[in-house]
């Protein structure tokens, strides 16, 4: 028996490894290093701090199965393409974006694909201040939730919900921080 992960009619694609089968109530999803396009290479943690806050925030939907950052972050940069990607981690969609922080703003911009066709199937564009940080995370995981067509519990709205205001200067240290204790984690698993 093979399982399906529904988008739209006109997106259907049927998912037959053994993954899909057992978690076949979950949408799977991987969230690609998001890349970053301020040309600054000391930006680079911030994108990568913000991958790692935004696979976290998709991890606490209860209808989405995610991949690790962990085990995301090998494709930072990576050629692979997106069907053996996809085929690795056994999932049915792939988010591929990017990150942009210029003059106290942060726009993220993030495309869901179909790794089979490698299409794009819905994209879009997100900015706020660097103070709505939370914000920003949690519109764009409700977004793609809503995009893969996941029901949202009520503890799924009401924690997407809150989204207090953050210190930039902070939250940019707290996303350096949690990238370095992940990376770390990463040199000695």
């Amino acid at each position: 028996p093979s399982a399906t992960i529904w988008h739209r009619q006109s997106h259907c694609r049927p998912r037959s490894d053994e993954t899909s089968r057992s978690h076949s109530a979950l949408v799977s999803i991987a969230v690609l290093p998001l890349d970053n396009l301020s040309g600054d290479p000391e930006q680079e943690p911030f994108a990568d701090g913000l991958t790692v806050e935004l696979i976290t925030t998709l991890a606490k939907i209860e209808g989405l199965r995610t991949i690790s950052p962990r085990s995301m972050m090998r494709f930072k940069a990576s050629e692979e393409p997106l069907v053996e990607i996809a085929q690795q981690l056994a999932v049915g969609y792939v988010v591929d974006g990017s990150v942009l922080q210029a003059d106290g703003q942060v726009r993220i911009t993030v495309n869901l694909i179909e790794p089979s066709t490698e299409a794009s199937i819905w994209g879009k564009s997100f900015t706020h201040t660097l103070g709505d940080m939370l914000a920003l995370q949690s519109e764009v995981a409700l977004a793609i939730a809503r995009e893969v067509e996941v029901t949202l519990t009520p503890d799924d709205e009401a924690r997407l919900a809150k989204a207090p205001a953050v210190n930039p200067e902070a939250y940019n240290l707290y996303l350096m921080g949690r990238l370095w204790k992940t990376r770390w984690h990463w040199d000695w698993a």
